[in-house]
Parts: structure tokens; C-alpha cells; sequence
């Protein structure tokens, strides 16, 4: 089964790394994680990308265009996966 996570974070430095590392942990891992980093000011980048050198199926969207938290406005096009679910 493929399946894609989408994570939002703005400033979620303190949560981000034992998020990600419970989905590495998984015994089934998704096809794809994909962080959107909504300007984040804290080390929310940092973190998410020591997980991407690590592990190739989870990436980074880095978001910079306001200081408003906007989390579900980045668009889908960054998924490989052929159908799209959002809740």
C-alpha cells in the first residue's frame, strides 16, 4: 500500500523531530512525508532536513511567503502519488 503524509508546521521545533522519528520507527513506512514549513522562525528546518539526508522519502516544502500560519494552502503538485485524499 502507498500512501503520502503532508505535515504542516510553523514553528514546530520542539514536536517535528519525535514526529518524524516515529514514522521512520514504523515497520510500514509511507511512500512519502512531506513537511510544509509554513516560515517557521524557530529550527523547525533545521531538524526536518536532518531527517531528509537520512531518509529519501521524507522532504521539506519551505514556505516563506507571509507570517500568517496558513498551513493548508500549499498546493499538491510536490506529491508523486496519483490520487490525493484531503480530509
Amino acid at each position: 500500500m502507498k500512501f503520502s503524509i503532508i505535515i504542516p508546521a510553523h514553528n514546530e521545533a520542539d514536536v517535528i523531530g519525535l514526529t518524524l522519528d516515529s514514522l521512520v520507527q514504523q515497520s510500514l513506512k509511507p511512500y512519502q512525508v512531506i513537511v510544509v514549513n509554513d516560515n517557521s522562525s524557530d529550527h523547525t528546518s533545521r531538524i526536518v532536513n536532518q531527517f531528509t539526508k537520512k531518509n529519501s522519502w521524507i522532504s521539506i516544502i519551505e514556505n516563506k511567503s507571509s507570517n500568517l500560519h496558513l498551513p493548508g494552502s500549499v498546493s499538491y503538485t510536490h506529491l508523486t502519488l496519483p490520487t490525493i485524499y484531503s480530509v
